[in-house]
């Protein structure tokens, strides 16, 4: 009888351990389902912030150049103002996801120190200038000790556009993590440019007197499409050529882009038509070399791969391509720009901007120092040392004509210096993964890497005789390809997941290497 009651008494225990088991596994899968909904009610919010960021940049990527180029105050202001709203929303899609960017540490940690150097010397204004009486009055710096700019609301207008700059930036960099980003990002650039090439072979034929064919714009008679200044129009070609020779090349690899063939050939052809059409000098000698470096690359690629057996095609569409430029640009016009090569007074031994330089060299630099007189103030202060020069520097100067000096006034020494180091880091890491895993991307990777390279060296080129990293629309996609060479490093990622089935859902792989920043 003792036994019974014993036994009766250790399983009636037994059963109520197993079920306060069964409660309390059941309450762990309750939490843990309710864990799981939050983190998935998390990540779907997450990924839709994240795409009204990518499709916001796009938009804006349409806007810039269709807006005049955004080379008017009005159309400036307006890209600063919704380029600086990508940034919030850009901390608030990695806080509501859990994660840090895909952005590498460097590039993130340069990129606070040029705007708080350009920032601080805003706020540390030294002078105030009036427009009115062409002077500049003393200012009340908070650090008087310390640098500052020139004229605070001139460098504060420029600083908000390079605050939105860098957040797209950031922005294209997170996104082009993933292929889908990375292929609409490539597509809307060329589609874009493609778009603009038109409009100013359309221009060019019917003899436009003004862009859109208006008579009330400022915009002298060497525009092209919807830049006012030909050589603003020459270095957006140069940028979107090697995009759209890509998309070609792309078309041609793959069987599923059979239909597209025709469009992106003629793209190309037609953006190197306006290369020459267009009546900049420099970029018509920049764009040449790009499209021999690409051909070069692309002749390299046949024979490394030994695909030999389509030489014919090769030689082929090379001759349609050279026939075609020769003709449109014969059909379109190159009077023009012909005219420009001739005429003495397009001498280049005789351009002013070379006098302005030995001005930038000689005054303005010895003033400037380290630290610069203050963003886009160039134009306040050449003036005052252009006096005793006459004739030889005539008119108003808004920019030096050279990127790499006008930053050196503004920016001084060190502020050149953190822009140096901002754009070498990205370039050199897009150039690295380039070298080190293009035998494992596909031919339309190589292809695409090898455009981003080629676009953001032909601005870098073409900055050391004009202006392009001044104007806004420019700025806006060399810092977009910037941001997909810096991604490049995720160009892989597909060949990855095919190895590594735990690789995650949006899109990269798990390898704790590959995961947050570098």
């Amino acid at each position: 009888m003792a036994v019974r009651f014993s036994n009766s008494v250790s399983e009636s225990a037994s059963s109520s351990s197993r079920l306060s088991e069964r409660r309390r596994e059941s309450g762990e899968s309750v939490r843990h389902r309710k864990r799981s909904s939050r983190e998935d009610a998390g990540a779907k919010l997450g990924r839709g912030i994240q795409d009204l960021l990518g499709w916001w940049l796009v938009v804006l990527l349409v806007f810039a150049p269709w807006a005049y180029g955004t080379t008017f105050p009005d159309t400036k202001h307006w890209l600063a103002e919704a380029l600086c709203a990508l940034g919030p929303l850009f901390v608030v899609s990695l806080i509501v996801r859990r994660r840090w960017p895909r952005v590498n540490w460097v590039s993130i940690l340069l990129s606070f120190a040029v705007l708080g150097y350009g920032w601080f010397m805003t706020w540390n204004a030294k002078l105030v200038y009036d427009p009115d009486l062409f002077y500049f009055h003393p200012g009340s710096p908070p650090m008087p000790w310390l640098a500052g700019t020139v004229d605070q609301q001139t460098s504060a207008t420029q600083m908000w556009l390079i605050t939105g700059l860098v957040c797209a930036f950031w922005v294209a960099a997170d996104l082009s993590a993933h292929e889908r980003w990375r292929s609409r990002f490539w597509l809307v650039l060329s589609l874009t440019g493609v778009s603009i090439v038109v409009l100013g072979l359309a221009q060019r034929l019917t003899n436009a007197p003004g862009i859109f064919w208006r008579l009330d714009l400022d915009c002298g008679p060497s525009f092209f499409a919807t830049y006012r200044y030909h050589a603003n129009a020459g270095a957006y070609i140069n940028i979107i050529f090697p995009l759209v020779a890509a998309q070609c090349i792309a078309s041609f690899r793959s069987k599923s882009r059979e239909l597209m063939r025709p469009f992106w050939f003629l793209a190309t052809v037609a953006v190197l038509v306006s290369a020459f059409v267009n009546v900049s000098r420099a970029a018509s000698v920049i764009t040449l070399c790009l499209f021999i470096l690409f051909a070069a690359h692309q002749l390299f690629e046949v024979c490394r791969t030994r695909r030999l057996k389509g030489k014919g095609l090769i030689v082929v569409l090379a001759v349609l391509a050279v026939v075609a430029v020769g003709v449109l640009v014969w059909v379109v016009g190159f009077g023009a720009s012909y005219q420009r090569w001739v005429d003495p007074r397009y001498n280049i031994a005789n351009d002013a901007r070379f006098t302005a330089y030995d001005v930038i060299k000689q005054q303005l630099i010895p003033v400037t120092g380290w630290w610069g007189l203050g963003a886009a103030t160039f134009h306040l202060v050449f003036p005052f040392f252009t006096s005793g020069y006459g004739k030889q520097i005539m008119g108003y100067w808004e920019y030096a004509h050279e990127d790499y000096l006008q930053t050196l006034i503004e920016w001084g020494f060190c502020g050149t210096v953190l822009w140096g180091l901002f754009f070498g880091n990205n370039f050199l890491r897009g150039f690295w993964a380039f070298l080190n895993r293009q035998r494992i991307w596909d031919g339309s990777t190589r292809a695409f890497a090898m455009a981003c390279l080629l676009s953001v060296a032909s601005v870098l080129a073409h900055g050391a005789i004009d202006f392009p990293m001044q104007i806004a629309s420019l700025q806006l996609y060399t810092c977009v390809v910037l941001a997909l060479l810096a991604s490049l490093r995720y160009a892989d990622q597909q060949r990855i997941r095919r190895f590594h089935p735990e690789a995650s859902s949006d899109g990269v792989a798990s390898d704790p290497q590959q995961k947050g920043m570098e």
